[in-house]
């Protein structure tokens, strides 16, 4: 995992470069539904290469604890991580934080993305749903 989640380049331009999603839903679950927003498969382990730039890790959370309610994002049982390629464009890993968060949502899941990028993600990252 990254340091740090985006930088400033030559323009002075924001790139931003790491997302954390949480996720409501099982790992497995979470795998099966993502399979279609990133062109690649997934190892057994979670991670993929997407053709567009992005490393992403699907991940039980270490900070998981069923007895919290659904309403503490940070406890939810899965967190998706996504990691822009440096040589890629910032809107790479907006687009598709973005189309992840809407298909987990129309399955009926819950997720929430914590990265810089927030506001620029649909119901701010998915704060605003809950």
């Amino acid at each position: 995992m990254m340091a740090h989640t985006s930088t400033s380049d030559e323009t002075g331009d924001e790139k931003y470069e790491y997302c954390r999603i949480y996720v409501s839903l099982s790992r497995a679950r979470t795998l099966g539904l993502l399979a279609d927003v990133f062109r690649t498969p997934f190892s057994r382990f979670g991670h993929a290469e997407d053709p567009e730039g992005l490393t992403v890790d699907i991940r039980d959370n270490e900070d998981s604890d069923a007895r919290t309610t659904g309403s503490d994002f940070i406890t939810w049982p899965t967190t998706v991580e996504l990691e822009l390629n440096s040589d890629v464009d910032s809107a790479v890993i907006i687009a598709k934080a973005s189309n992840l968060l809407h298909v987990i949502w129309g399955s009926g899941g819950k997720a929430v993305a914590a990265c810089d990028f927030e506001d620029e993600l649909p119901w701010s990252g998915g704060i605003s749903r809950l």
